[in-house]
């Protein structure tokens, strides 16, 4: 059976169909509909999670930046928080603490045991990997670029794990959904993030760690809205 656009008619290979929601995308025209009634998927009401509402207003949280230059949108914003600051903080008496004890250890006539000097060596690991850390925290900054072609996240300037591009024919929709990688789950550590479904039923996170849900849903809302993807809902999201 072949499956059709509901746009344009053109012909729809069956990797651009996702049966987890029921959703297809169309290379000729980039549009995206439903192949539920083409298919007679039984399934596809058990699949689909219920409609969304009708879009909500786009309300640009203050701490993103927003520049759109015709066919190219970037959204960025920088992750200095008030914990950044007080990590920096240990960092400089963890620094202190170290340098004390290397002076008290070195000095010591009777040399230093060797369980020692591993003890100082872990210490100094442990503070290397939270200076890093503050240090990511007090210069970094999230740079979506969108545009008709990919979606690219950059996080920079100190190097962290997170920068991809995904082809925009391969963006089936875009869902918020609670962050389970983030440790703490209770009201005051809830974190969101921002994924893409796309073609193959694979889902790709591309921004995590956003501390309101109003955050992540104005990612969401702005990059389908100018990509032209019309919001559907996925199982699963917030």
């Amino acid at each position: 059976m072949k499956i059709r656009c509901t746009d344009c008619g053109g012909a729809i290979p069956v990797d651009d169909v996702d049966l987890t929601t029921g959703l297809a995308r169309c290379r000729h025209c980039q549009g995206i509909f439903s192949v539920a009634d083409q298919l007679g998927l039984a399934c596809a009401a058990t699949t689909l999670a219920p409609p969304k509402a009708a879009q909500e207003a786009i309300v640009t949280p203050s701490k993103f930046q927003v520049n759109n230059c015709g066919a190219d949108m970037i959204i960025r914003w920088k992750w200095l928080e008030g914990n950044h600051v007080a990590m920096a903080a240990v960092c400089v008496i963890w620094v202190g603490f170290l340098i004390i004890l290397f002076y008290l250890q070195a000095s010591d006539p009777h040399g230093v045991p060797r369980h020692v000097w591993l003890f100082i060596l872990l210490q100094v690991l442990m503070g290397i990997g939270l200076m890093y850390t503050a240090l990511a925290g007090l210069l970094n900054q999230t740079r979506i670029h969108v545009n008709g072609q990919h979606i690219s996240v950059n996080l920079g300037p100190v190097p962290w794990v997170g920068n991809q591009v995904i082809p925009a024919e391969q963006i089936m929709q875009l869902y918020c959904e609670r962050d389970t990688a983030w440790p703490y789950q209770h009201n005051q550590s809830v974190r969101y993030r921002v994924s893409v479904m796309a073609t193959g039923s694979r889902r790709l996170c591309i921004v995590r760690g956003l501390r309101e849900l109003c955050e992540a849903r104005f990612l969401e809302l702005t990059i389908e809205s100018h990509l032209g993807i019309e919001p559907q809902a996925v199982i699963g999201e917030v």
